[in-house]
């Protein structure tokens, strides 16, 4: 068993360096950075905008529900998809409203578009205070609903703040984490879904001992170049939670080669 100096001997000057080390951000930690930035200021803008949309659109459907003309209105085309179930059948027309001539455009599936022809009749509703704001009976406009605002902010928040958790998490470790000399106790392959396929990845199983000697093991997944049984490999790990550990290098986050302030 090689000694806790030995150990010491085979990691990184760099780790073994006081606590709290400087850290830098990788490229990929400043990616990482700019998106949590961009994710959390996209579902704070996104959200406020979308609450005003619904907001303004309470107005229209009270308008919808109790200021609406109805009237007949002249198809001038209807585009079928080339097949089936390919997509809806695009119907325009035109119709009278206060003396002036409008058009409007609707979407209907195939069996409500069955019978309709250029040059036919549709039945046709228009907004009173806004007659060029038209639709087919059945088909009000609803405008921007209330449920749409956390629907669209609250993944945008949270995509922004795991990004940030990961990289506060990597920064943390870097900076006050204890490294240790860790071997690979075995690697395998694994199957991981990907949108509508699966990718191959492989889980390796390593342990390391703490600096009271206590065993601990842990993993993590690549994607290829898996280490094999026996190599070693450095981690630092939570001196307060061995459970949280990464394999160094990591990714969002490097020491910082300039030295303290004070030097």
């Amino acid at each position: 068993m090689n000694s806790p100096r030995s150990n010491l001997e085979r990691l990184p000057a760099e780790v073994q360096r006081c606590v709290p080390r400087q850290v830098a951000l990788t490229a990929a930690g400043r990616a990482a950075l700019t998106a949590a930035l961009l994710l959390s200021f996209g579902g704070l803008l996104g959200g406020a905008l979308l609450y005003v949309a619904a907001e303004r659109d309470v107005a229209l459907r009270a308008d919808v529900a109790h200021h609406t003309v109805s009237t007949l209105g002249e198809i001038t085309s209807v585009h079928r998809p080339a097949r089936r179930g390919e997509a809806k059948t695009e119907v325009s027309y035109r119709y009278l409203a206060n003396g002036r001539d409008y058009v409007g455009r609707a979407q209907l599936r195939g069996r409500e578009s069955a019978t309709l022809e250029p040059g036919g009749r549709i039945p046709v509703r228009f907004l009173a205070s806004s007659p060029a704001l038209s639709w087919l009976p059945g088909r009000e406009p609803q405008g921007v609903q209330f449920w749409l605002v956390p629907l669209v902010s609250l993944p945008l928040w949270a995509a922004g703040a795991l990004s940030a958790l990961t990289l506060r998490r990597q920064h943390r470790l870097l900076a006050c984490g204890r490294p240790a000399l860790a071997h690979v106790t075995e690697t395998r392959k694994v199957r991981r879904s990907h949108g509508h396929g699966h990718h191959v990845a492989y889980q390796v199983a390593f342990e390391f001992h703490l600096l009271s000697r206590a065993r601990r093991t842990g993993s993590f997944q690549v994607q290829k170049d898996p280490p094999t049984a026996g190599s070693p490999l450095v981690i630092v790990y939570d001196p307060d939670d061995p459970q949280q550990y990464a394999r160094y290098p990591l990714s969002l986050v490097r020491p910082d080669p300039s030295p303290p302030s004070g030097a």
